[in-house]
């Protein structure tokens, strides 16, 4: 990381503390102080302040550094001494907020990081008007060097740490499961380190690509707007953005990868995944999806997905048009509640509850009535199962819908059939009924004629047949009878018809 960004050690500020007590006390003003810069938020801090009495600067306290108007921002934008003898008598600063706490006079050098970049600055104060003797200007400035000479030995310390931790580093580097490179900022671009990984993965070495150059014309596309940030975020804590591009390694293959890049301590550290199975799952992925949409969209049945929290229809295919006369935008703008007729709402609802519950039920197929977009209802068969995510939950219901209007205008009929066949069945069996009543062996007597009933009772043959079938009787002579009984009728009736033929 950049030096403005470390934590000054405490016991450096402990002899900082010391070095502007010193100053305040030996220049006989009010306050002596030193200012951190935090140029990327664009605030100023008191990161030193002197126990003089009467001092109105706290350590801790920040304020805007930008266009502030503040002694401080001067010397920092010009990076050298500013001397203000009395701010009240000078238009050019009657106006600093520094008035305010009556502090009128000021003397302020810059302080500079090892690597040049601005730190802050050291600088006194007074309540009144002060023309500095320059002994005092000696001393703000050797006691500057003072402060820029920690800051070199804080450096050096933090190279050596660097170094003492190298091998472990590069341990931990080396076990990353992506490619690791470290190089250096423009012009040089030298490449300084490879991590294992990226050497087994690509089939290059340190000594194969000596600088980002090397390692840029492997790419394809050329990323030169890439490299070309390098100069603008140097010393930057922001890392450039991640990009995609091709990486042919040392045997020719060609690799999609994903690189992200960070500057620390003036030296870029780039990050590469290789993403070409991923690509390509993703590619085999969106080459399924559009194979089963383009099944969904062409198949008779109503495919459809439901969001269980919400209610809502995420898809519907477009048959939903013929089956409910409904488009699929007007279906996931109805809802799937108003798709349902009332009386079978009850019955889905609870079903889709059990899916959403999760419980033992897997999947659900039941005959419901649906509305169409004429005001009739249709019959439908729905069966549905639930998807679920990789934590098990179940966030969204596959279903599919058929038309079953049809089968029911069958089954009514068949129905209606049955009844039919049931009743003819009954007739034929009472029917039969009657007829074995007059089966078996009957007694008659031999001169009246007269049956015996099944109570032994006698009765007369067409009265006993009338009671047990439907048929009745009507009354006549036969001809021999008529002869018997009435012989002057029948020579009459003979002679008749004898004549007659």
């Amino acid at each position: 990381m950049a030096f403005q960004e470390q934590l000054v050690p405490e016991a450096t500020l402990e002899d900082w503390q010391t070095v502007v007590d010193l100053v305040a006390r030996l220049s006989g003003v009010k306050a002596a102080l030193i200012m951190k810069a935090w140029l990327e938020d664009d605030r100023i801090e008191v990161l030193v302040s002197s126990r003089t009495p009467g001092n109105p600067y706290h350590p801790g306290e920040k304020e805007a550094l930008r266009s502030s108007g503040l002694y401080c921002e001067r010397v920092l934008q010009t990076q050298s001494m500013l001397c203000v003898r009395n701010a009240l008598t000078s238009p050019e600063w009657s106006q600093n907020p520094d008035i305010k706490l009556g502090m009128v006079s000021y003397l302020g050098l810059p302080i500079l990081q090892p690597n040049g970049q601005p730190f802050g600055t050291i600088c006194i104060l007074d309540d009144k008007e002060s023309v500095p003797s320059p002994d005092v200007i000696t001393l703000l400035e050797k006691m500057r060097d003072l402060v820029e000479g920690h800051l070199r030995f804080q450096d050096r310390l933090r190279l050596q740490q660097l170094v003492a931790d190298e091998s472990l580093l590069r341990k931990l580097l080396d076990s990353l499961p992506a490619s690791i490179l470290l190089a250096t900022l423009p012009p040089c671009l030298h490449l300084v380190y490879l991590n294992e990984h990226f050497r087994q993965a690509c089939g290059w070495s340190q000594e194969d690509l000596p600088t980002l150059k090397e390692w840029q014309a492997r790419m394809s596309p050329t990323p030169e707007a890439w490299l070309g940030e390098l100069e603008r975020l140097k010393g930057a804590v922001p890392p450039l953005d991640s990009f995609e591009h091709d990486f042919t390694c040392q045997n020719g293959r060609v690799l999609r990868m994903l690189t992200s890049a960070l500057v620390v301590d003036d030296m870029l550290v780039a990050c590469s995944m290789d993403t070409t199975e991923l690509h390509r799952s993703q590619a085999e992925l969106r080459a399924s999806e559009q194979r089963h949409r383009l099944l969904a969209d062409h198949a008779v049945d109503v495919i459809w997905t439901l969001d269980l929290e919400s209610r809502r229809i995420t898809y519907v295919s477009p048959s939903i048009h013929t089956l409910l006369g409904f488009t699929p935008e007007e279906c996931q703008r109805t809802g799937f509640e108003g798709l349902i007729a009332e009386e079978s709402l009850p019955l889905v609802l609870g079903a889709l509850g059990e899916l959403f519950a999760g419980h033992p039920v897997e999947f659900i197929s039941q005959e419901i009535l649906q509305k169409r977009r004429d005001g009739s209802t249709i019959w439908t068969e729905i069966t549905a199962t639930r998807m679920q995510d990789r934590q098990g939950r179940p966030p969204e219901i596959l279903g599919i819908t058929r038309d079953i209007s049809r089968r029911k205008e069958n089954q009514a009929r068949l129905l209606k059939a049955l009844e039919e066949n049931q009743l003819l069945v009954s007739q034929l069996r009472e029917a039969l009924e009657k007829v074995k009543t007059l089966s078996g062996m009957l007694p008659i007597c031999s001169h009246c004629k007269q049956i015996r009933d099944d109570e032994g009772y006698w009765q007369r043959l067409e009265r006993y047949i009338e009671a047990r079938t439907e048929a009745t009787f009507s009354h006549g002579l036969c001809p021999a009878c008529t002869w018997k009984l009435y012989p002057e009728m029948a020579a009459e009736l003979q002679a008749e018809m004898d004549a007659g033929s």
